[in-house]
């Protein structure tokens, strides 16, 4: 007696056919719900951000855009124009090079004590030299030949040096270097270095003037 299994591997009976699969119904689209529209009435602590900031080049100018909710859950947009004359001017202006700061810094100092030494009549026997940012580094060297009343009153001369280097002077290079950076946009205080804000918004100010008027108008529609 011959089984179907063996016909079947065989090749002599076909393989049985797969029951017809019903394809699944398609899933309802999703309802949208509808938010109702914002109470002008109502403050709300908490509203979603919708990080809507973009700007389109122009050949002069920047054209900025903003859009936010405000605390009673409307949407706003504000667009302006910033030339690009003044923003390269701001980004010229603002920050600094470390090279370059210390040398100004330097170079300050150094006219400041070139003239005392002159002044005392020490340009031939002192030599003070700044360097990085108001350090610096002295030395003095008086010639063998010279009197001793003059020596005396050399000596006491690069005393004075000595001591206006550690003292005056000292508070002159944190004056200086507070003003160099608070001319780049910077504010020194304790030797921690932070970005100037006001000083920045007021240099800024003329050229993000029709930014500032933009948004007085839409505070104006606001009230």
């Amino acid at each position: 007696m011959v089984s179907l299994w063996s016909l079947y591997m065989t090749g002599r009976v076909s393989p049985p056919e797969p029951s017809p699969q019903v394809p699944p119904a398609p899933a309802p689209p999703a309802v949208k719900k509808e938010e109702p529209p914002p109470d002008p009435n109502v403050y709300l602590k908490n509203v979603r951000s919708i990080n809507e900031f973009s700007r389109a080049d122009e050949p002069d100018s920047h054209q900025m855009k903003y859009g936010f909710i405000d605390h009673h859950g409307k949407l706003h947009r504000v667009s302006c124009i910033i030339k690009k004359i003044d923003h390269d001017q701001i980004a010229g202006w603002y920050g600094y090079d470390e090279i370059k700061l210390d040398a100004v810094v330097d170079g300050r100092l150094q006219r400041i004590i070139n003239k005392e030494l002159s002044r005392r009549a020490l340009t031939d026997y002192m030599t003070v030299r700044y360097y990085g940012r108001g350090g610096y580094r002295w030395n003095y060297k008086l010639p063998a030949n010279m009197s001793s009343e003059e020596t005396a009153l050399k000596l006491t001369h690069i005393q004075e040096i000595v001591a206006l280097l550690k003292n005056d002077l000292n508070q002159e290079a944190d004056r200086i270097i507070e003003e160099e950076f608070m001319k780049r946009g910077f504010l020194v205080r304790n030797n921690v270095i932070t970005i100037d804000y006001n000083g920045v918004i007021a240099r800024a100010e003329d050229s993000l003037l029709n930014c500032t008027k933009s948004i007085f108008e839409l505070g104006k529609r606001l009230q």
